[in-house]
């Protein structure tokens, strides 16, 4: 579904376990994660009603997608951001305050929840969206972003790849 469409307003990002989130049947996947998902970057500011998410375990990449769902949220719209205790669910209620938000938090099935409200007005995004934005690595000719395995380096089995294979052109 593109992201223009304008009768999208709920979307889900990853999948949160059905006994903590409920998630209507119509909202639209938007992680990378899920093959065929639509693009979280790709929704228009202020556009969502609602998001649930199973947030990303990396912390990077967790303020990204964060601040990314909150970009994309109209004030007074609902995000349930959710992630395993030690899997980023500890700092969720701290991330969340540090971009702009109070959030109702709760623990349930070794999960913290994090409820929010989005508040109107502008929020403090831009340095996770930045930090968390694709990046090209020069010396390697290669685009990359938290999340992506290695991200930050060049891993061996990448590095012995790039050494087997023909250069590219064009």
């Amino acid at each position: 579904m593109p992201m223009s469409d304008t009768s999208l307003s709920d979307a889900v990002y990853g999948l949160p376990p059905a006994e903590l989130a409920d998630v209507p049947p119509g909202a639209v996947q938007v992680s990378p994660l899920v093959p065929g998902s639509a693009r979280l970057e790709d929704c228009a500011d202020l556009s969502l009603a609602r998001v649930w998410m199973l947030a990303p375990p990396g912390t990077v990449e967790r303020r990204f997608v964060l601040a990314q769902a909150l970009r994309a949220l109209r004030p007074g719209g609902d995000l349930l951001a959710l992630a395993p205790k030690d899997r980023g669910g500890a700092r969720l209620a701290r991330e969340l305050s540090d971009l702009g938000c109070g959030s109702a938090e709760e623990a349930r099935r070794h999960h913290r929840i994090c409820r929010v409200v989005r508040p109107e007005g502008a929020l403090p995004l831009d340095a996770a969206l930045s930090e968390g934005a694709p990046r090209h690595i020069d010396n390697l000719a290669l685009c990359t972003q938290p999340g992506i395995f290695s991200w930050d380096r060049l891993d061996p089995g990448s590095a012995l790849l790039l050494a087997t294979l023909p250069a590219l052109k064009g």
